[in-house]
């Protein structure tokens, strides 16, 4: 097939990704940093990230679901795998077939995964325990477990990892990020030798107390900033950029796109680019006469967004230009080293687990650093 021009390039720098999690292992050393790829790796690739992640020396991943988890091991990956979704109805036999590690996320699941293996005659099939701890999401409750203790069925699960998670982990002040570190200390006593992990990618942050054996590390490994108050020191792993594909002269007092929302108030040359919504470029970055939009980089200088965000399209108001030097065909930054992922998310009023993932099918991926 041939290589048609791009409409717009999204380049996964896997080096960084690499660099990051080098990173937060040494942060959390003893401990174990796992890797979370669920969700096609926040939207990077989700072989492409996992291949960098184990040649920089990850050795345990979470997926949401079991079909993220074959997709890996038919693709020859044989480290550890666990399944957030846990053991669903017609699912055991995969978990076997394939070694991956369910996730039980209730007392329901552990009796249909403990029937399961008894129905087999295996014994001694690592899987992790999930213990709610504050989330009311997923998990077993105190009461769950001592009624499998009472019953003498905590023996027969034979759990590989107890974990919880955390709600609050963000905001560094929070004191329900204390209370769920008690509540999960508290039920330790019922697993004594199995590993155990409470902290996602903002509580590895928290210290070490909150890292017991592994931690989980999903969007910090990807770029995004955990700590709001602080500087990140994460590198940039996402970069997003969209061509020009046409530039107009529009005059004072012309509105700009769907619903005339935004009047211009002077004569202005405008950049339209082949990228919007379709792209998972948010609606809510659009533009408005009294509300200011996103921005993107066009040269190295900031130009702000005017109008809606269409389907496939989106303007930019280039008349402060400086170097007058911007053409049809020229590349805009919308993510980047200028731009990141969490500024992006501020302006949508969202967070940046949600850009990453919304980032879209359309657009070219480029692995930059690939084995």
């Amino acid at each position: 097939m041939s290589s048609f021009p791009s409409r717009a390039i999204l380049t996964i720098d896997l080096a960084a990704l690499q660099n990051n999690y080098e990173t937060l292992q040494k942060i959390v050393s003893p401990a174990e940093c796992a890797a979370v790829v669920k969700a096609n790796a926040y939207g990077l690739g989700l072989l492409e990230v996992v291949n960098a992640l184990v040649a920089a020396g990850c050795k345990t991943f979470f997926v949401a679901s079991l079909d993220e988890a074959v997709s890996l091991r038919e693709a020859k990956i044989n480290q550890t795998i666990y399944v957030f979704d846990g053991v669903l109805p017609a699912a055991p036999p995969y978990f076997i077939e394939y070694n991956i590690r369910p996730v039980l996320n209730s007392i329901e699941q552990i009796h249909y995964w403990m029937q399961f293996l008894q129905s087999r005659n295996i014994q001694g099939y690592p899987a992790s325990i999930h213990i709610d701890t504050g989330m009311n999401r997923l998990g077993l409750e105190k009461k769950d477990l001592i009624a499998l203790e009472d019953n003498n069925n905590l023996k027969k699960i034979t759990p590989s990892l107890i974990m919880s998670h955390l709600a609050c982990a963000d905001d560094v002040d929070n004191p329900m990020n204390g209370v769920q570190l008690e509540k999960f200390q508290a039920v330790t006593s019922y697993f004594p030798d199995v590993e155990k992990s409470l902290a996602n990618s903002a509580g590895l942050f928290l210290g070490q107390k909150y890292h017991f054996d592994l931690v989980r590390a999903g969007i910090s490994l990807y770029g995004g900033n955990v700590q709001p108050h602080l500087q990140n020191k994460m590198s940039r792993v996402v970069k997003l950029e969209s061509q020009i594909i046409q530039i107009r002269e529009c005059p004072k007092g012309g509105t700009v796109g769907y619903g005339a929302t935004q009047t211009l108030k002077r004569d202005s040359q405008l950049a339209t680019l082949a990228i919007g919504y379709a792209d998972g470029y948010f609606r809510a970055l659009s533009a408005r006469s009294k509300k200011q939009g996103a921005y993107v980089v066009i040269h190295g200088q900031r130009f702000p967004i005017v109008g809606r965000i269409s389907m496939d399209l989106i303007t930019v108001d280039i008349t402060d230009c400086h170097d007058q030097s911007i053409s049809v065909g020229d590349f805009a930054q919308l993510i980047g080293p200028d731009i990141s992922i969490d500024e992006l998310a501020h302006w949508a009023d969202t967070i940046g687990y949600e850009v990453l993932t919304d980032l879209g099918a359309r657009h070219k991926l480029v692995y930059k650093n690939k084995l």
